[in-house]
């Protein structure tokens, strides 16, 4: 159909999600008192660490376009 010139389609989707990742964590990385951003999206996971003085969980979901849900975080 293309002559051998295609990607194939799990290649498609894995650049399309490495550049939804990227957007995440370049967006957010920007902000200041954003202090580091880790996503993994095939874990649906991701970790911001932030400054509490200038950011809370609300705060960070409603800045971000892809609608995170806030997990609570694990105590020991």
């Amino acid at each position: 159909m293309c002559g051998g010139a295609c990607t194939p389609p799990h290649r498609m989707r894995f650049m399309l999600l490495l550049k939804y990742k990227q957007s995440i964590e370049g967006m957010l990385r920007s902000q200041p008192g954003i202090h580091s951003v880790k996503v993994a999206l095939l874990a649906e996971r991701g970790v911001v660490e932030y400054d509490p003085a200038v950011w809370d969980p609300d705060k960070i979901v409603s800045v971000s376009a892809h609608h995170p849900t806030v997990v609570p975080q694990y105590q020991d």
